[in-house]
């Protein structure tokens, strides 16, 4: 009994042995599968998800376009258009440019017209050499100034026309120089007997009393030039731009020298050009108490310009413009005021 006992002892426990053991063993054949198994199922989902994404790619590629979007241009259609165009130019006929081309004739009557534009514009030494002698040097001793004039004519009665402010002592004199026709000389002036158009401009007319007896090569009054009283006044509204010529005896164009009694001032005639720069309304009415404005000039004046001559040109020809009085002092640059010679005639006051 006890052998069997033992023996079935051994067997049970045999079997009790292998009972326990196959569960080991099943648990290892069973965890290996669960791994292929995962394995398999992760290849599987990624082989799965490429196949999706290479579908839908496809699908994206293989969508047709839309209606609403815009063809592709069929390019034998564009080659077709072009041909057209081409045959059509083709069957066009030639076309004639003209250009005009200037004859000899055209190109001087150009030139001519231009030159003629420019001598309007412009004042020559022909057109205003006759008009240089007719202006004068005036000095007064004393309370020594220097200024200039012009000779006038009113009805036989010989007259110098100048600034006021030039006459400044009661010993005044006029100095001709008409050296190319050898007449002038020096003339006495009556100071005492001023003249003038009105009480608001820089103005003064005064007669010529007769020759200084000192200097005997003295030209009768009557043999003097007195075109510039006569000459055509310039209109009021002469353009801005206009030429203008100053002839006066300014203070650049005089030399001094010493002598045993003093200093000895001798003046130049000179002259000046520019142009019409701008009015001065401020003289004007109702501002001022003038009618007319007067000018500035670019013309170069200096002392000693006072009283003498401008004159300027317009399609009428050349013309009194004014008198030479003030200078306008800028920053960096001057500019010469003449009074309108209309202002300096003005008989209103």
């Amino acid at each position: 009994m006890s052998k069997l006992f033992s023996n079935n002892s051994n067997q049970s426990e045999q079997s009790a042995q292998n009972l326990e053991e196959k569960p080991l063993t099943v648990a290892k054949k069973t965890t290996s599968t669960f791994g292929w198994a995962v394995l398999a199922v992760f290849i599987l989902f990624v082989l799965s998800g490429y196949f999706i994404a290479f579908n839908y790619n496809k699908t994206i590629r293989d969508t047709p376009v839309s209606e609403t979007s815009t063809p592709a241009p069929d390019t034998n259609q564009q080659i077709q258009q072009l041909q057209q165009e081409v045959q059509t130019l083709k069957n066009q006929k030639p076309r004639t440019i003209i250009k005009e081309v200037p004859t000899q004739q055209q190109t001087a009557t150009d030139n001519s017209n231009s030159s003629q534009q420019s001598s309007n514009t412009d004042i020559t030494a022909t057109e205003i050499n006759p008009y240089i002698i007719g202006v004068v040097e005036v000095i007064c001793h004393g309370n020594v100034s220097i200024g200039s004039g012009s000779l006038w004519n009113f009805n036989g009665s010989y007259k110098v026309v100048t600034n006021k402010h030039v006459i400044s002592s009661t010993d005044c004199r006029a100095y001709v120089d008409d050296y190319e026709h050898r007449k002038g000389g020096e003339y006495y002036l009556d100071t005492s007997n001023i003249k003038i158009w009105n009480n608001i401009a820089d103005e003064a007319v005064l007669t010529i009393t007769g020759p200084d007896d000192l200097f005997p090569q003295n030209s009768p009054l009557s043999d003097l030039f007195y075109g510039i009283g006569n000459m055509r006044k310039c209109p009021n509204d002469i353009k801005q731009g206009s030429p203008v010529e100053i002839i006066g005896y300014p203070a650049s164009a005089m030399k001094k020298s010493s002598t045993p009694t003093g200093t000895n001032i001798q003046a130049f005639r000179s002259i000046t050009n520019g142009i019409i720069s701008g009015q001065d309304s401020s003289v004007q009415k109702p501002q001022g108490n003038l009618p007319n404005a007067n000018y500035f000039i670019s013309a170069s004046i200096d002392s000693g310009n006072s009283g003498g001559v401008a004159i300027s040109k317009d399609s009428g020809g050349l013309c009194f413009l004014g008198i030479p009085t003030w200078v306008s002092i800028g920053n960096y640059a001057n500019q010469g005021i003449v009074q309108n010679i209309n202002n300096i005639l003005y008989t209103g006051q």
